[in-house]
């Protein structure tokens, strides 16, 4: 199984002495979501120090060091900072890179303080210096390397087309060598290519992630120890051999006619079998299922949308862009029954696989579908507690221990003494309501609190910039 390099990071992020408190840090009587379990500890007084949890302790059992901050957390809840282990940002190929800065900050709002970004740029390295040099705000940065596909298929392409072996092994020696912490594939690549990216991809120790080609299969990609988005080829796996077609709802398939009748075709035997195999060979999904489908399944309205925290946070042509393709798929949707299949069948994939060990992380795939930094986030987890039947204990999980565990950070995800200290305090419990997840009261950053009330004046300066962002042209 292939596994992250070990790259190790130290981001220290500050929004500047006057705005973020830094040092040493006590929360008072707080209650703590350690995320090593699902039991809550009552009451706790925890130090931060340097950066790490120094201290977790009743709070009637210790006395708070003099120099330390005093934060009163009593009837708050603390769990660990969230992950998005999939997202793009806009001003990779719709906004100009300028507001780059903006974007990577909006995410804090949310606790989200780790963002794994998909297809990425040598400005998405810088960023990860940016960041740790303290230039700018923003939560820690994992970047996979520019596509590898057999076509060009966008106005901005970023990436290589890979025709054959040798291009495929080249490819992932470059970019490894450059410092990308993934291997991201989209689409169309033949087995000769693919072959070269793993053969190259296992002498380097870095991890391929992306789509499955329709010229692969799934089960070859599983076998090759690939890590998969958006739960890619699982639905045409799993056709019967008495379907009127072999191409299922993945990739370009869901906006085909033909496709969607395959699921009155799906082969119970060859669904456990998928499943079984992605549990055995250990592989990572990370389905964006919200997108999937509130894009797919259910439509979003138009009040709902407008409504939304990205609503007022972007300019009306880049709203216009994320949307185009809704029109053209809602304006003549397949069949309500068929697109009920389609949801019961993803949830039903997704839950097996984490009810019987498998690997499931949680991620947004921000922007599209105006389904953005943080806000995606969430309705991610709400989407797997709601619509794929997971607890909320188990959905937390996703965007927690899960992540930590695959990125090979032993010392975060949770909360315990001696791991680091990216944290988010709640108003409410979200093991009893994973809707407690958006009432945020401030987080810690690498050791650094940050309040509501200077989230707040974050956002509203990303806000301000980004909404009269306007859509990048054509030329690049």
């Amino acid at each position: 199984m292939m596994r992250i390099k070990k790259f190790i990071y130290i981001l220290i992020l500050t929004l500047g002495l006057n705005q973020v408190s830094l040092g040493q840090i006590a929360l008072e009587n707080v209650s703590v979501i350690s995320m090593e379990d699902s039991l809550v500890l009552q009451n706790q007084l925890v130090l931060i120090n340097n950066g790490l949890i120094e201290v977790i302790e009743p709070s009637n059992n210790i006395e708070i060091p003099a120099k330390y901050e005093k934060i009163d957390a009593s009837g708050k809840y603390l769990m660990p900072g969230l992950y998005d282990m999939h997202m793009h940002y806009l001003s990779d190929d719709r906004i100009d890179e300028k507001y780059m800065d903006h974007e990577v900050a909006i995410s804090l709002s949310y606790g989200v303080l780790t963002n794994r970004l998909m297809i990425g740029r040598p400005e998405h390295l810088r960023l990860k210096k940016r960041i740790a040099s303290g230039e700018i705000v923003g939560p820690r940065v994992y970047v996979a390397s520019p596509q590898l596909s057999a076509i060009s298929f966008s106005k901005v392409f970023n990436g290589l087309v890979i025709k054959d072996f040798t291009q495929g092994y080249e490819a992932v020696k470059l970019y490894s060598d450059k410092g990308y912490d993934f291997i991201k594939l989209t689409f169309g690549l033949n087995n000769e290519s693919y072959q070269g990216i793993i053969k190259a991809a296992n002498e380097e120790g870095i991890p391929v992630v992306g789509h499955v080609s329709r010229k692969i299969k799934l089960r070859t990609s599983i076998k090759s120890g690939q890590d998969i988005e958006h739960l890619d080829q699982y639905m045409d796996a799993i056709i019967s051999n008495e379907a009127p077609t072999d191409e299922g709802l993945s990739a370009f398939g869901i906006f085909k006619e033909d496709p969607w009748y395959t699921l009155n075709f799906i082969d119970s035997a060859k669904l456990e079998e998928v499943i079984q195999l992605t549990v055995k060979h250990d592989i990572w999904n990370t389905p964006t299922n919200f997108l999937f489908i509130s894009s797919f399944a259910h439509k979003r309205s138009d009040s709902e949308l407008e409504k939304s925290p990205e609503w007022s946070l972007l300019s009306t042509e880049v709203k216009k862009e994320l949307l185009k393709y809704r029109k053209k798929y809602w304006d003549k949707p397949p069949a309500e029954d068929l697109r009920i299949k389609y949801e019961k069948t993803r949830a039903y994939i997704i839950k097996e696989i984490f009810k019987r060990s498998g690997k499931i992380m949680a991620g947004s795939d921000a922007p599209e579908w105006l389904t953005l930094y943080g806000s995606g986030l969430h309705r991610e987890l709400k989407n797997f507690v709601y619509s794929v039947g997971l607890s909320p204990y188990e959905a937390l999980q996703t965007a927690t221990v899960k992540p930590a565990e695959y990125l090979n950070e032993n010392k975060s995800g949770m909360v315990k003494m001696g791991y680091n200290a990216n944290l988010v305090l709640l108003k409410d419990n979200p093991l009893e309501n994973i809707e407690a997840i958006e009432n945020i009261e401030g987080i810690v950053l690498n050791g650094n609190w940050i309040s509501k009330t200077k989230l707040q004046v974050i956002l509203n300066n990303s806000q301000q910039a980004l909404n009269s962002a306007p859509l990048r042209s054509n030329e690049k």
